[in-house]
């Protein structure tokens, strides 16, 4: 009630009987569909020729090194070959239907399917699917199964593809429902369920890796055996996900993420399609699934009259990779001009001039990079071709004609250079975040979100060690000797993106490190690279005092250094607009957060971590934000992570920064406000108010040591340094920490 009470709040009677009226229609209209979509086909019937564009015009020519050994390349191929999965904190597993979880929290669901009934035949089909959507499905189904066979005969293979349930969340063993409507699917919070899993894993990520995978390897016999998989997994999608029903259509973001990578992946390994793997039938099929994609964003955009974010933005960016890759007409080339002007639009409202995002978290600003960084340089790529002409000829729009005139339609290039500038600084932020470990601090939200994955990044650990470390591996159990634990934190291949569409320095370590993100940013822009100067943006800070109160109480911290910091080569960088404040040397990372809350003060993402910090010596962690963790699956650690409690800061009698109403996931009380007081080339002093609560914190850096005062005008205790850390959604462990405290 208070919801709808404060969007009427300042309309107008006649806006308010508009806005009624607009919802009456809508939930009619809802109720129609639903009734349509459960008893018609889904499936498209359009008559569109079997052709889909090409961006990239060579195969990825990347060699082995120390980030891209065999060993990585031919774990991580045999895995997704063979249809396991590690999402989310899962573990390695094998997702298929039948198959037991090992649970989450505790809790364990039974999947209700019956192993011994899986036959793949019309009666399994009828099993699991709607009568108005089993005749598409069981033809989809032929041209799989018809593809293996002919494979195998001109192959003298014996190739057996086993189909993978797309419903499933299989961590909890919880299984979503095909043939409930896309907008009735159950997202209940603390019941131990996750529908982030099946959305993970429909996002489709694993295959431009694949596709990748199978090049590098230079095998012909894996590269055909890649095709065909990634033909088969496709088909299996679609077959068994009609649109507009079962789980995976519900959130529009998962949509335009997932078609976005079936059309990269498609053109990656067309490159080394010489057998016409990806035949006629499939072809046709593949192309109506993307443009059943695009028919389902457009109509299902997540559009909010407070604020578009991250989601609206991967909505955008699948329409635009839907927009590019389908053939020309009408229809597509108005997707495509929308797109531009809404992707422009985004970056404008998403992130602040400093170039970080408006979400108030480290790894969204990563995820939200990714997509524009991949976005822009597809269209310029687009406007290097014939593509160009064909949308002139159909701008009438003057909004459109204005969007369109931040490119130079006969280069395909950027000339707006307040936009080119904020790209730039886009990706600057997380070079300037990231530790000598090559990780990046954790503020506000994490949960693991990418646009795509294409190098592997992290360690190959034995699979003892690596339950050894994670908890949430505690009843995690395999027959495989290794176990590829993925860096969601190290964030560099973002940065070789940003270094295949401008000529800067700062990129170039991470793109000799991760050379097959700057070569695909460069082929999708069709080489278009900027030269950008660093433009110092940062505001003049002046002294800031919330009042004259004194501040009665204070206690100090020391943190002491095995080794010594050299003071007089100590860089400080601040992003006021994000609220982080940095000192960096070649010894000393030192990351304060001073955010606001995000979201136009929605705080969906944010965390109760005002004044905490993170700090690296010598490349190695001694003091940690614990992360997130968990999100709907458990009420009470998405509030145990989120909470004032477990960060590095202060705790005032029991109170929260901001007011968490536990029942709201993704929101808070918009109650903090933070200031910096005064800074210098080894200190700072930065205060946060909360309701009537004051407190000072300030970090003075010394040669061995740091000291942190905190004052506060209440009786307050700092909190404990977090040994329960999450360095990536759905992971937890113990973290040592520092031992040299006072």
């Amino acid at each position: 009630m208070e919801n709808i009470i404060r969007k009427l709040k300042g309309r107008s009677l006649k806006e308010i009987i508009f806005k009624i009226l607009t919802k009456i229609q809508g939930l009619i209209g809802c109720i129609f569909n639903k009734w349509y979509d459960e008893n018609h086909s889904t499936f498209g019937r359009a008559n569109r020729s079997v052709k889909i564009n090409r961006i990239l015009e060579k195969e990825i020519k990347i060699n082995y090194n120390d980030n891209y050994s065999k060993d990585v390349i031919n774990n991580l191929h045999s895995l997704y070959m063979n249809h396991y999965f590690d999402l989310l904190g899962s573990g390695w597993v094998n997702v298929k239907y039948g198959m037991v979880a090992c649970g989450v929290e505790g809790i364990k669901f039974d999947s209700k399917i019956n192993i011994a009934e899986i036959k793949y035949d019309e009666i399994w089909f009828k099993e699991l699917l709607r009568e108005s959507h089993m005749d598409y499905s069981i033809n989809v189904w032929n041209v799989l199964v018809d593809g293996i066979k002919e494979f195998n005969v001109l192959k003298d293979e014996n190739y057996v593809y086993e189909p993978i349930d797309w419903q499933l969340d299989f961590k909890s063993g919880y299984r979503f429902n095909e043939k409930n409507w896309y907008r009735n699917q159950k997202i209940k919070s603390g019941k131990g369920y996750d529908i982030k899993v099946p959305w993970e894993l429909s996002r489709m990520q694993h295959l431009p890796q694949l596709a990748i995978f199978a090049q590098m390897q230079g095998d012909i016999k894996k590269t055909n055996e890649s095709i065909l998989e990634i033909r088969s997994q496709i088909l299996d999608f679609i077959l068994m996900n009609p649109p507009r029903m079962g789980v995976n259509w519900t959130c529009t973001m998962d949509v335009g993420i997932r078609v976005a990578n079936m059309v990269f992946a498609y053109d990656l390994i067309n490159t080394v399609d010489s057998k016409n793997i990806l035949d006629k039938e499939f072809k046709k099929i593949f192309i109506q699934s993307v443009y059943d994609h695009g028919k389902h964003i457009i109509n299902n955009l997540e559009k909010s009259d407070n604020f578009n974010g991250n989601h609206y933005l991967a909505d955008i960016a699948g329409l635009l990779f839907v927009s590019a890759y389908l053939e020309s007409n009408k229809e597509t080339d108005k997707w495509l001009i929308f797109s531009i002007k809404e992707l422009i639009k985004c970056v404008e409202e998403q992130f602040n001039e400093d170039g970080s995002n408006f979400e108030a978290s480290t790894t969204y600003h990563r995820l939200s990079g990714e997509i524009v960084v991949y976005s822009f340089a597809l269209i310029s790529g687009v406007l290097k071709t014939d593509r160009k002409e064909k949308i002139l000829k159909r701008i009438t729009n003057k909004e459109l004609k204005k969007a369109l005139a931040y490119f130079d339609f006969d280069t395909g290039r950027l000339i707006d250079e307040y936009l080119i500038q904020k790209l730039y600084r886009i990706g600057k932020f997380i070079v300037d975040i990231t530790k000598e470990n090559g990780d990046i601090c954790q503020v506000g939200d994490n949960d693991n979100g990418r646009f795509f994955k294409l190098s592997p990044c992290g360690n190959l650990l034995k699979t003892e060690k690596a339950i050894e470390i994670y908890i949430n591996l505690s009843n995690y159990k395999t027959s495989k000797q290794w176990y590829w634990d993925e860096n969601i934190l190290n964030c560099e291949t973002m940065i070789s993106s940003y270094s295949g569409l401008f000529n800067r320095i700062e990129f170039e370590d991470a793109k000799r490190k991760f050379p097959i993100e700057y070569n695909i940013v460069k082929m999708l822009s069709k080489n278009t690279k900027y030269d950008v100067c660093s433009k110092d943006i940062r505001r003049n800070s002046t002294k800031v005092f919330d009042n004259n109160e004194p501040l009665k109480y204070r206690k100090e911290t020391i943190i002491k250094f095995n080794e010594a910091i050299d003071l007089n080569n100590m860089q400080y960088i601040e992003y006021t607009d994000f609220g982080i404040y940095l000192f960096r040397s070649n010894k000393l990372y030192l990351s304060i957060c001073a955010s606001d809350n995000g979201q136009n003060g929605t705080a969906g993402h944010t965390h109760n971590d005002k004044l905490s910090f993170e700090l690296n010596i010598c490349g190695s962690d001694l003091v940690l934000d614990p992360g997130t963790y968990l999100y709907t699956p458990s009420s009470d650690r998405r509030n145990q992570f989120r909470s004032v409690n477990i960060h590095n800061t202060i705790s005032v009698e029991g109170q929260e920064q901001n007011y968490i109403d536990k029942d709201k996931l993704f929101s808070m009380k918009n109650d903090t406000r933070c200031n910096l007081i005064e800074k210098g080339h080894n200190h700072i002093k930065l205060s946060c108010r909360y309701r009537n609560i004051l407190h000072t914190r300030e970090f003075i850096i010394k040669e061995k040591e740091l000291l942190i005062i905190d004052c506060c005008n209440k009786d307050f205790k700092v909190n404990e340094f977090s040994n329960l850390i999450s360095n990536g959604y759905g992971k937890i462990y113990k973290f040592k920490g520092i031992q040299s405290i006072k």
